[in-house]
C-alpha cells in the first residue's frame, strides 16, 4: 500500500473507494485549521477562457485547458471502445482505458483549481469574484466545452471553502460590463470581443482587458463590503434594471 501522506489530527473514519486507477482507502481526520496571518489587502478576480484567472494586481493564471489537450487521446480511446464487441474482454479493457483518461483529466483540473484557490486565500484578506451563472452560460453550445473545462464553479467552491476556514472574505458581484467600463475613470469604453487591450479614450488608462475587468470587480466588491460590513462570504444583490443576463454571455465569448 502506498501512503499518500501521514495522517494528521484525530482519526474519524475511513472508506474504501474504487476508481479506474485502482482501490483507495480514504481516511477522514479532524484537524484544526492552520492559522493564517491577517491581511489588509484585497484583490479582484476575473475568470475567463483566455486566462483562467486574471487579478486586479496584474497577476494571471494561465488556462491549462486539460480537456482540450487530452481530446485526441480520449477520442482515440473511445473509437477503440466502439469497435469492440459488447461483453468481450477487450471491451472491458477499452472501457477501463477511457475511464482512466477521464479520471486523469479530473485530477489535473482539481489540482490546478486547488492551487489557484490556495494562492489567493493565502495572499489576500478580501477576494472579490464574479457571480457567474455557469448553468445558463453552458447553454451557449459554442462555449459549453471550454466553460466546462475551465470549471469556474468548482474554482469558486474551492475558494469559498478555503476562505471560510482561513477567516478570509469572498464577495461575489455582478459580472455585467466589467470589461467595457474603465476602472480608472468609470467611463464606458466599447470594444469588440477580439480586442485584448483596454485603452480608455477619456483618461488614457491602458491595461489588459481582463486586468481592467478584475479592477472593476474589486471596486464593486469593496462597495458591497462597505454597505453590508465584513463577512466570510457576501453576494451582491440582483442586477439593476437594464443589465440583461445575455450581456454576460457576450463578455464570456471574448475571455
Amino acid at each position: 500500500m502506498i501512503v499518500h501522506r501521514p495522517l494528521e489530527g484525530t482519526f474519524k473514519f475511513a472508506r474504501l473507494v474504487l476508481r479506474p486507477s485502482g482501490w483507495y482507502l480514504q481516511c477522514v481526520c479532524e484537524t484544526e485549521p492552520a492559522p493564517l496571518s491577517q491581511k489588509v489587502n484585497s484583490v479582484g478576480l476575473d475568470m475567463g477562457l483566455h486566462y483562467l484567472v486574471a487579478d486586479s494586481s496584474g497577476h494571471i493564471i494561465e488556462n491549462p485547458k486539460h480537456a482540450k489537450k487530452s481530446a485526441k487521446k480520449l477520442a482515440r480511446a473511445q473509437r477503440k471502445l466502439a469497435r469492440c464487441k459488447k461483453g468481450s474482454h477487450r471491451r472491458k479493457k477499452a472501457q477501463h482505458h477511457v475511464a482512466r483518461h477521464h479520471e486523469r483529466m479530473a485530477n489535473q483540473r482539481k489540482d490546478t483549481l486547488h492551487k489557484a484557490a490556495r494562492h489567493y486565500v493565502d495572499g489576500y484578506q478580501v477576494i472579490a469574484i464574479e457571480d457567474l451563472q455557469v448553468a445558463n452560460m453552458v447553454r451557449n453550445h459554442g462555449l459549453a466545452f471550454a466553460i466546462t473545462d475551465a470549471s469556474w464553479g468548482m474554482f469558486r467552491h474551492y475558494l469559498e471553502a478555503k476562505a471560510e476556514s482561513a477567516g478570509r472574505q469572498v464577495i461575489a458581484v455582478r459580472p455585467h460590463y466589467t470589461s467595457q467600463k474603465c476602472s480608472s475613470c468609470g467611463k464606458s469604453v466599447e470594444k469588440s470581443l477580439s480586442v485584448r487591450t483596454h485603452v480608455c479614450s477619456f483618461c488614457g488608462y491602458i491595461a489588459d482587458r481582463d486586468e481592467n475587468a478584475a479592477r472593476n470587480i474589486l471596486q464593486r466588491g469593496l462597495q458591497v463590503m462597505a454597505r453590508t460590513g465584513p463577512s466570510s462570504s457576501r453576494r451582491e444583490g440582483p442586477e439593476p434594471s437594464g443589465e440583461s443576463p445575455s450581456a454576460l454571455k457576450r463578455e464570456a465569448a471574448g475571455l
